[in-house]
């Protein structure tokens, strides 16, 4: 204690009065404190930005792009920095799996508030981001150069365990907890066990929201500035910028190869609306009827239970039934030509039609 009075008195200069510390014991003196409600779920968050925002889009935004069961409550503490209080703490470690976020193209850091805890704007300063790291040697992944790629960084978190496979995709998928007060790695050398000399790896991070293409920091972009802008008023021409949009990860490698949920397209058929190549109804076919045997007309007149059908049509006699061709489907168009004008609902067989052809032709010869 009295290290950190002499510290208080030699930075702010304080009197004797405010070098005092106080302790304070945390058992409840007072009977009405031990019915407090149950502790609630609360998030210190920032918006990475050195220009002012509208609070009031920024607390609707976050109530609308947030997973959440319950509703959630933002209130704003000082310029860019507020305090998200969650109905249940799974709706809470939802938000915070799913970092990084975003809002109007800025990053927003945030971390847990516990119970005597004490975050300022000024302490948030990591947020974690899956990184792509390429150009590693073949058969060098590991789960160890992922943890050491995660302290060289920052903070290792997880590694995708598909992404170890070669196999997998051209790079290694890393989550790291990184300094967003830093300018952004492009990436390092590492010498590996067993090669000739060391190897550039590359890195490039998902779901990066806009940065400084000449510092390389995300609280701003190129136009706001301090060093690019310094730069262009000592010389004659603009500085050349050190990042551009390479430091983006392109579209996420899955390890299933057939899965293709992030292509946003379906399959859909050639033919919207197909056709049938079958005739439509109705088919006019020649149909036929037999007479019933004697047996099978005694049968059904011993039998009172069976009700009589009545015929749609008068009976054919044996000669008729003999000149009645088999059923047929459509008539073709040979058919058509040769039947004849008059008859609408009969069909000439084709046999017949060219046998009277056949005789118009030579009219000496009988049929």
């Amino acid at each position: 204690m009295d290290d950190l009075s002499n510290t208080f008195n030699a930075t702010l200069n304080l009197t004797a009065f405010e070098t005092q510390i106080h302790s304070f014991s945390e058992t409840p003196d007072h009977p009405e404190d031990d019915g407090h409600d149950e502790p609630s779920a609360f998030l210190a968050v920032k918006l990475l930005t050195t220009r002012h925002n509208n609070s009031e889009a920024f607390k609707n935004r976050l109530k609308q792009m947030w997973p959440k069961r319950f509703s959630i409550n933002v209130l704003e503490k000082e310029p860019n920095f507020f305090t998200v209080e969650f109905g249940c703490f799974g709706d809470r470690c939802l938000v915070l799996i799913g970092q990084s976020w975003h809002f109007d193209y800025k990053l927003i850091v945030m971390t847990p508030l516990e119970a005597g805890s004490v975050v300022t704007a000024d302490t948030l300063t990591t947020t974690p981001f899956w990184v792509q790291v390429s150009g590693i040697p073949f058969l060098k992944r590991s789960r160890a150069l992922a943890q050491r790629l995660g302290e060289v960084l920052g903070h290792f978190i997880e590694v995708d365990t598909a992404s170890l496979k070669e196999t997998w995709g051209p790079y290694l998928w890393v989550r790291i907890e990184i300094d967003v007060t830093q300018p952004l790695p492009r990436g390092t050398g590492f010498h590996f066990h067993g090669t000739a000399a060391p190897v550039w790896l590359e890195f490039c991070f998902e779901n990066l929201p806009n940065f400084c293409q000449y510092c390389g920091r995300l609280s701003h972009i190129v136009n706001h500035c301090h060093e690019f802008l310094a730069k262009c008023d000592s010389s004659s021409a603009p500085p050349l910028l050190h990042y551009d949009q390479s430091l983006r990860a392109k579209i996420r490698i899955t390890s299933n190869p057939f899965y293709f949920a992030c292509s946003r397209t379906r399959l859909r058929p050639h033919i919207a609306n197909p056709t049938s190549l079958a005739p439509t109804p109705p088919y006019h076919v020649t149909a036929t009827q037999t007479a019933p045997t004697k047996s099978v007309s005694n049968a059904l007149t011993q039998n009172n239970t069976v009700p009589s059908i009545p015929l749609s049509f008068p009976p054919l006699t044996t000669a008729e039934q003999l000149a009645t061709p088999l059923p047929k489907a459509v008539s073709t168009s040979a058919e058509i030509l040769v039947a004849t004008a008059g008859a609408s609902q009969h069909v000439v067989p084709v046999s017949q039609a060219f046998s009277t052809i056949l005789a118009d032709l030579n009219p000496s010869q009988p049929l």
